[in-house]
């Protein structure tokens, strides 16, 4: 009795000891399944300001942030910086231009000249010819007007050029940069713009087209361009820290793998019950009804039109939805050529964000897709809500990915 007296003290011991490491294994465990995701105040934060579970970030989940930011390099100092920020050499044909500040249009090469209009930055010209250091353009956001401006006003094609060609010369001939209107060569020569017939371009040039304290730019500040971020970042709102940004493709996310992502069965749902979520979109193979697409928080696909299993890579997302005669389906930027095994993406955000630009003739941000329709076999119409305000546009769905859409 004494010895059952004194062992009790240790056995409540061993006990409570026993409870705290399955409390503590049960919150490891749980620690585990839902791990910590690193949050930014703004995607170009260079250090996080907080984790979060993906839990907590999907319940306040805001909208998806479609704008790419490239990762770049200036004297040894590396940081992100936003694609609108930034041009390259895609973003110029040799015979455009892009006015980097607000630029007069005069009606000879001479500053004594009649002013015929200005032009705001970012403005697109195309090129007439050049006359020393001005350029004779051609302005289609002013009706066709043409004129000249001061050369040192605008951004060219020849600012990314290592190599060119001219009238005269049978191969390439290696170039520094651009003066005025002649390319300085690495022997040190001059050749006027006028007489280069081709060229080749840096492609991991980027030129800054604003002056930003922020994000540590200066006006035509050369870049070099380490990395491109075309993964879209996540805003949610948290109670308390207010809006911040993060990655959905957080690696400690056993959910999401690839690009090209294997979707899983999370939950089947009969058509009635599904009916009883709120239903943002629907669509259904033109041929045949039981193949079908549900956006339901959450995308929902079904093969016999009475069941729909959920397809885990678009979590609780409602996003526009689309089967075509091909029975590829589309779900927001993403398609299946596959009944929704894998996904990937069939464009580039900042290819149609520059196709954009170029038609509105100002840059275009914050772009969602809002609508998919297929008005004819092999032909994708795609509905995008931006800040300039909703765009349709077209292209043939049979290039992967889609390079050119029509307005």
């Amino acid at each position: 009795m004494i010895f059952f007296v004194l062992l009790r003290p240790l056995l409540l011991f061993i006990l409570f000891l026993s409870g705290s490491l399955l409390g503590t294994r049960s919150n490891c465990a749980q620690a585990a399944s839902n791990p910590g995701i690193k949050f930014y105040r703004t995607p170009q934060s260079p250090f996080p300001s907080g984790e979060a579970s993906r839990t907590a970030l999907e319940k306040y989940w805001v909208q998806d942030k479609t704008e790419q930011l490239y990762l770049v390099e200036k004297a040894h100092r590396q940081f992100w910086v936003k694609a609108s920020a930034l041009a390259r050499e895609s973003s110029l044909s040799q015979n455009s231009a892009l006015t980097l500040i607000t630029t007069s249009i005069h009606e000879s090469a001479s500053w004594k000249s009649n002013t015929l209009s200005s032009l705001p930055a970012l403005s697109r010209l195309e090129i007439k010819g050049f006359d020393d250091t001005w350029v004779q353009i051609r302005a289609p956001s002013l009706g066709g007007l043409t004129g000249w401006v001061d050369i040192s006003n605008l951004l060219l094609k020849y600012d990314f050029a290592n190599n060119i060609r001219t009238k005269t010369s049978s191969h390439n001939i290696p170039v520094l940069y651009r003066q005025g209107s002649d390319m300085i060569t690495k022997d040190n020569r001059k050749i006027p713009l006028s007489q280069i017939v081709s060229m080749t371009a840096k492609s991991d040039l980027g030129i800054s087209l604003v002056s930003d304290d922020d994000q540590h730019l200066l006006l035509r500040q050369n870049l070099k361009i380490l990395k491109i971020d075309g993964d879209p970042w996540a805003l949610s709102r948290l109670p308390d820290h207010g809006p911040v940004y993060w990655k959905k493709n957080f690696a400690g996310d056993t959910k999401i793998s690839s690009k090209a992502e294997t979707s899983a069965e999370v939950s089947t749902l009969s058509f009635e019950s599904l009916l009883k979520r709120e239903v943002v979109a629907v669509a259904f193979h033109p041929k045949n009804p039981k193949l079908g697409l549900v956006s339901a928080q959450g995308v929902f696909m079904s093969l016999d039109g009475k069941s729909w299993r959920q397809l885990s890579k678009f979590q609780n997302h409602n996003l526009p939805v689309l089967i075509d005669n091909n029975s590829v389906l589309y779900v927001g930027n993403e398609r299946s050529f596959d009944l929704g095994k894998t996904f990937s993406p069939y464009f580039r955000w900042d290819q149609l964000a520059h196709m954009i630009e170029q038609k509105q003739k100002r840059p275009a941000k914050n772009l969602k897709i809002s609508g998919l329709a297929s008005p004819r076999p092999g032909i994708l119409e795609v509905e995008l809500e931006t800040d300039l305000g909703r765009v349709r546009v077209a292209a043939r769905s049979d290039f992967d990915p889609i390079t050119k859409f029509d307005f």
